[in-house]
């Protein structure tokens, strides 16, 4: 994440966090996910941070909307499942 900072990277979302039960929360929506995207869409889902998956999440959920097939092709393609796992790496209960 320090990379990123020093880039410029600047994420609007707030209030992620991980609950005792090992819930792990994304917050808000990231509303600048197409900016934030085009800036970690050739890094390496497996070292994504918290607020990068945010970001990658919400590009699935509204690229759908406009794009059908989006989530579709990312199932197929592995994209969910990489995003799933690096989910999973960052949870306190995994």
């Amino acid at each position: 994440m320090p990379a990123l900072l020093d880039a410029g990277y600047e994420t609007p979302i707030r209030g992620g966090s991980a609950r005792e039960d090992g819930l792990l929360t994304l917050g808000c929506p990231d509303y600048d996910y197409l900016a934030h995207i085009e800036r970690i869409e050739r890094r390496p889902i497996a070292r994504a941070a918290l607020e990068e998956l945010s970001a990658w999440f919400t590009w699935l959920r509204r690229g759908e909307r406009f794009c059908d097939g989006r989530i579709a092709e990312s199932l197929e393609s592995g994209r969910v499942r990489e995003l799933i796992t690096r989910l999973l790496e960052l949870s306190p209960a995994h």
